[in-house]
């Protein structure tokens, strides 16, 4: 009896190794930019710890300011470096360093749609109609960390000759459609900006082609003869007949629209030097015969 006695006692005084003391997470949730000292960034730190002899008292230091707090998590922070050290029952510590940085609203957005385009930087080159979505895909530059909130108010889109519009809602803010029916040059535009009124914007511009499908072609209805020195025009027909001769600017606007009925047609024209395009309609049923361009 007293052999198994010693050995119990022999158990009784048998302890594990306790795992060192280290870091499980250590990190840093970037602060929003600032545009005066009395802003908060609302930048985080954050620390955990296992191993050693529980429990843990923390301690995270500004090390510009020597602000401090005993808590494993830190929010509302400017950027900087920030200093942790972590004890445990029996004194054994860690120390360690993170540095919080600074983000900067960034505007960007993707571009789609329902034609295959030519893009160039800053530059989207189209022909009409065209449809086109404008997304935001990429939330880094939204720069609003931990800070709840961040709603539509942050959003301007410039939707071409719209002007700036306020965004309702975030979806509104995030996803934009627009449908260029005309030829044109027109710009969009994104602002951003966060809470703290650091702001960033970025612009794309569409030139919008006229439609390919609106010039048919070499003229055999119509001949256009162009003096310029007299501001005229001189429209031949191959046949006589009631019809409609419309002329357009390159940029797809209509500039003026004519009667015509004989077989030659002198027109007024004051307008500059360029290339113009003209439909010829049939003047009763409003069928499109021919659409061509002439150098004025």
């Amino acid at each position: 009896m007293r052999w198994i006695y010693t050995l119990l006692l022999f158990v009784s005084h048998f302890t594990v190794a306790q795992t060192p003391l280290h870091f499980v997470e250590l990190g840093a949730e970037p602060a929003q930019c600032r545009l005066y000292n009395y802003q908060s960034g609302n930048g985080v730190v954050y620390a955990a710890v296992a191993g050693g002899v529980p429990s843990y008292d923390y301690v995270w230091i500004n090390i510009n300011t020597t602000d401090s707090t005993t808590n494993s998590t830190w929010g509302g922070l400017n950027p900087g470096w920030y200093t942790i050290k972590v004890t445990d029952a029996v004194g054994d510590t860690l120390v360690d360093s993170v540095y919080v940085d600074s983000l900067n609203p960034h505007s960007s957005f993707d571009i789609s749609s329902n034609q295959p385009f030519t893009g160039l930087s800053g530059l989207v080159i189209g022909e009409a109609p065209l449809a086109v979505d404008l997304e935001i895909t990429n939330q880094q530059w939204l720069a609003y960390p931990n800070w709840p909130m961040f709603d539509n108010r942050f959003f301007r889109w410039k939707l071409g000759n719209q002007g700036w519009t306020d965004s309702l809602s975030l979806a509104d803010a995030f996803q934009q459609n627009m449908h260029f029916n005309t030829q044109s040059i027109q710009e969009v535009c994104l602002a951003v900006w966060n809470k703290n009124s650091c702001a960033d914007t970025s612009c794309v511009s569409f030139n919008i082609l006229f439609p390919s499908s609106f010039v048919s072609g070499p003229n055999t209805l119509a001949t256009i003869s162009s003096n310029k020195s007299q501001n005229q025009i001189t429209v031949f027909l191959e046949e006589e007949g009631q019809y409609e001769f419309l002329i357009y600017s390159s940029q797809g606007i209509l500039l003026e629209n004519h009667t015509i009925d004989e077989l030659c047609n002198v027109l007024p024209f004051y307008k500059s030097s360029g290339n113009y395009i003209y439909q010829l309609k049939n003047k009763l049923t409003g069928e499109v015969l021919e659409a061509s361009q002439f150098l004025f």
